[in-house]
């Protein structure tokens, strides 16, 4: 679940073995239910690298689903803690991380 309202948000990480290699590029798919998603800030954290993912746009569409290539890690350890922080930045509507996946070709 993600914290309504909650500068805390909600977090999930993937662990990518002892070596993977270098990083080239990575792509990101995110499945999160919300009834806001004009609420949500998305991140991917990796080290000391974080990049944003969604911005609190889309104002009240329900649901977000992402399928992005992301910039910023390129030429990093691929190996470590991949993790996706998802933060609710307003009251009333509440959502979850429903499922993601992070594709290090």
């Amino acid at each position: 679940a993600i914290p309504d309202n909650s500068p805390e948000g909600a977090t999930s990480t993937i662990s990518v073995p002892a070596g993977a290699g270098a990083v080239t590029n990575v792509r990101v798919s995110v499945d999160i239910e919300h009834t806001y998603i004009g609420d949500l800030d998305v991140e991917l954290v990796h080290g000391d690298r974080t990049v944003r993912l969604h911005d609190r746009d889309g104002a009240g569409t329900d649901n977000l689903a992402l399928s992005v290539e992301v910039d910023g890690f390129s030429g990093t350890d691929a190996d470590g803690h991949w993790t996706l922080k998802v933060t609710d930045a307003a009251n009333v509507d509440t959502g979850r991380i429903v499922r993601w996946s992070i594709d290090l070709p």
